[in-house]
């Protein structure tokens, strides 16, 4: 079974790129996704990427974490204000930690 990297998206991501560009950037959350997928292909990690704008939808696709904290103690750490940068910095994180399962 391979590995899988989630990627949960709240609400009004689906707006990325569209809404206030001067601030956010102009890339989609679609051309996200792409080049995370991009990453995790490479590597033979499978990709689990949503979004949703009601947050208790979000809250139940993890709701083993949510039980016990969100800074559970699989967490290696949190990337925060690097706009859509932070994801394909997150991806690479994730591919690259001791033990992940690589091709």
């Amino acid at each position: 079974m391979r590995e899988t990297i989630y990627v949960l998206n709240g609400p009004n991501l689906n707006l990325l790129g569209q809404r206030e560009p001067e601030i956010y950037g102009r890339d989609t959350l679609a051309q996200v996704e792409a080049r995370c997928r991009e990453l995790t292909d490479a590597q033979g990690v499978a990709l689990d990427f949503r979004q949703t704008n009601a947050e208790h939808v979000m809250v139940d696709w993890e709701a083993e974490w949510r039980s016990k904290s969100i800074m559970t103690q699989v967490v290696t750490g949190t990337i925060a204000g690097l706009g859509v940068h932070g994801y394909a910095l997150a991806i690479q994180h994730l591919l690259h930690r001791p033990g992940a399962a690589r091709r």
